[in-house]
């Protein structure tokens, strides 16, 4: 086993600061003397077991302790851009929304259509978003700046039915799309498919209609997975709906396969694993036998859900192995998109949180160490909902009160824009799988009470 020097040298650095010696860290954890010295050689990365304790003796919170482990820093919070910082012409919404959050440098081309699309961008009828007024207004005001441009500088608007820029759009989103603020973010995603859309509908008989059918689908299946992210389960399967729809009339299995599989994520993530386990199936018929990020995705969702639903835990085991034979077949660019394919932290979280389910608490552990390490601090999302799946781990491992203290920190440590989300909504979740012995444990009580005040 390769050696973490930097990990061994974080804890000893924590263990002078607590102003312990090594003997006394050792007794405090309640582990002999060589345990603590492979601590900080970097030998051995301390147990799920002995984590808590190890925090307690450091006098760091669990949550700052996991942190120090795995060499991260307390996620940065991301400011919304405002009105104001799109005043300048040099600079394109998309451009400042980088500059805030430092995701890829490639930057999407908005519609190109002189004529503003309303400030709905593309929201089903009847529905209504209040936390993208603003964005929505942000967005509209720079589309007219880069408009005026076009007219200043004597040229005419890039050929929105361009294939290459439909095509580029969908896969910039899901580049950047647990970097930039969600709703900031969906607001760029509606107002292109609301550009989009009109072309689809005037142009039945289009050269171009297949390809743009297939930007259709990616474009919604990213809206589908902000929405769901951010609370809102209902409409996001109603926009993988659409862009199975889109899929289907594209004749692109694939896509078809995408949107049918993040479904059933959305299904397994919002208390219906029943349902997730028929869809995940169905998205492994749609896909076939070839090997494809989805299908990757479509197996750890069956099993996710079989050991959720305490069904066949060995078909669950099978499922992982099978998806981790796939993963390493899948292409690069595959493996490097969050939303549109697979990357290989994703394949980290979800199996790990497969293998909480089914009590193995060593592997779900190594995963979720593994995809950790690799999520940049300010890909928040999945970063808590694994940090709950760490709670859950010590919960079930008989670490009651360590469990509901690590929610309670993840939770309080979630910006503006994940209040409400996914993440509370998983919150939700653990408390209440908890038991009624440990919800009347005061570490459960705290927990409660931030969730109430949460929503």
């Amino acid at each position: 086993m390769a050696r973490d020097i930097d990990r061994g040298n974080r804890i000893r650095h924590a263990r002078r600061q607590a102003g312990l010696s090594q003997l006394q860290l050792a007794e405090q954890c309640e582990v002999d003397l060589k345990t603590a010295r492979n601590w900080e050689s970097g030998t051995y990365r301390p147990e799920v077991d002995n984590q808590p304790k190890l925090a307690k003796a450091l006098k760091l919170p669990l949550i700052e302790l996991l942190a120090l482990l795995d060499g991260l820093q307390k996620e940065p919070s991301i400011e919304l851009p405002k009105l104001s910082d799109f005043s300048d012409v040099a600079n394109s919404p998309f451009d400042l929304l980088r500059q805030r959050a430092q995701p890829p440098t490639s930057t999407p081309a908005f519609a190109g259509s002189q004529a503003i699309p309303p400030v709905h961008h593309g929201l089903p009828a009847g529905s209504t978003a209040p936390e993208l007024s603003t964005a929505a207004t942000v967005l509209e005001r720079a589309e007219r700046i880069r408009c005026s441009m076009d007219a200043a500088l004597g040229m005419h608007p890039s050929d929105p039915t361009s294939d290459t820029h439909w095509a580029q759009l969908a896969h910039d989103y899901a580049r950047v799309y647990q970097t930039v603020p969600s709703p900031q973010l969906l607001a760029d995603v509606f107002l292109s498919f609301s550009g989009l859309q009109p072309l689809i509908a005037q142009r039945p008989s289009h050269p171009n209609r297949t390809s743009l059918c297939r930007s259709a689908a990616e474009l919604a299946t990213v809206s589908g997975i902000l929405l769901a992210a951010l609370g809102h389960p209902r409409r996001a399967r109603a926009w993988f709906h659409t862009a199975k729809l889109a899929a289907d009339e594209a004749s692109d299995a694939r896509l078809a396969g995408l949107a049918a599989v993040r479904s059933a994520t959305v299904s397994l993530y919002y208390g219906a694993p029943t349902v997730a386990l028929e869809q995940a199936r169905r998205a492994r018929t749609i896909l076939g036998r070839t090997t494809s990020a989805s299908a990757v995705r479509a197996l750890l969702v069956e099993a996710r859900a079989l050991a959720k639903l305490q069904r066949d835990t060995d078909a669950a085991r099978r499922l992982i192995d099978d998806a981790e034979v796939s993963f390493g077949k899948l292409t690069a660019e595959e493996q490097s998109n969050m939303a549109l394919g697979f990357t290989e932290r994703q394949f980290y979280f979800t199996a790990g949180t497969a293998y909480t389910h089914l009590g193995l608490y060593e592997q779900a552990n190594d995963m979720q160490t593994r995809a950790l390490q690799m999520y940049r601090p300010t890909e928040y999302l999945d970063r808590a909902l694994i940090r709950l799946d760490q709670a859950t781990c010590l919960v079930l491992n008989g670490h009651a009160d360590a469990g509901c203290h690590l929610a309670a920190t993840t939770l309080e440590g979630a910006t503006q824009h994940h209040r409400a989300s996914l993440i509370t909504h998983y919150g939700h979740e653990f408390y209440d799988s908890l038991t009624p012995a440990v919800r009347h444990s005061r570490a459960a009580l705290q927990l409660r009470a931030l969730l109430l005040t949460e929503g």
